[in-house]
């Protein structure tokens, strides 16, 4: 009697464990997917752009500010939609980059698609994003304004990439 009075107590207690177990991997998993979930605006700093300006292959030995950012929550698939306005006092692309940049409108439909996009979302959150003015294919890619560069990919494929 005592021995089945000791097994049922050790039973409940170890259920009583298991669901507190249970419970505590739920609130952390939860906790890990929503805690990048808060859009930061206006907080990077220099050493958070740099990264942008070494990818490019511009100089970051030179005295850039960072005028606005606006960095999206991240969703649980990893979409998010990042800006950095960076003021640079020059533009100088390194030697060994120099190939992979262009001037002028994009000619790739789907990329200039994407730049719409991105530049009129980017607008309704900061005003250092120029506003774009929507147009139907194939024209939409002379919104975006001839000055515009950008990177060419390094895998030859000459699509453009931002």
């Amino acid at each position: 009697m005592a021995t089945r009075l000791v097994m049922r107590g050790l039973r409940v207690s170890l259920e009583v464990l298991g669901a507190v177990a249970l419970l505590a991997v739920i609130v952390f998993g939860v906790s890990v997917v929503y805690s990048g979930s808060r859009d930061r605006i206006n907080q990077a700093n220099r050493k958070d752009v740099a990264f942008i300006l070494n990818w490019a292959g511009i100089a970051t030995d030179q005295n850039y500010r960072v005028v606005s950012s606006y960095e999206s929550a991240r969703s649980f698939t990893g979409d998010h939609l990042d800006y950095f306005c960076i003021e640079l006092p020059r533009f100088e692309i390194a030697d060994q980059q120099k190939g992979d940049w262009h001037s002028g409108p994009e000619s790739n439909p789907l990329i200039a698609e994407a730049l719409q996009l991105a530049l009129g979302d980017a607008h309704q959150r900061a005003t250092c994003v120029p506003v774009v003015q929507a147009r139907k294919f194939p024209d939409y890619a002379n919104d975006v304004s001839s000055s515009t560069l950008a990177k060419r990919p390094r895998d030859g494929s000459g699509h453009p990439t931002v």
